[in-house]
């Protein structure tokens, strides 16, 4: 919950994603008890993740992770 910084979000969502790259190690979405119908486990692909869990890859299939842009005000800053 790193929202509020602004310009620093993006540095810092940066950081938490090379980190959680290095470590394989998929981290919490925070302050998320039971996801929305369409987003749990039977409902289809997508899930949330409610505790830090291994990032498990195929060998043939790198892993990536994506982030916001570095925005310096309005709505596109995590």
């Amino acid at each position: 919950m790193i929202g509020h910084t602004k310009a620093a979000a993006g540095s810092a969502s940066l950081i938490k994603a090379t980190l959680a790259l290095y470590n394989k190690v998929l981290p919490p979405t925070l302050k998320v008890k039971k996801p929305v119908d369409p987003l749990t486990p039977e409902g289809g692909p997508f899930y949330v993740n409610t505790e830090k869990r291994p990032w498990v890859a195929p060998l043939n299939h790198p892993r990536r992770a994506a982030l916001s842009a570095f925005g310096f005000g309005g709505s596109n800053f995590h």
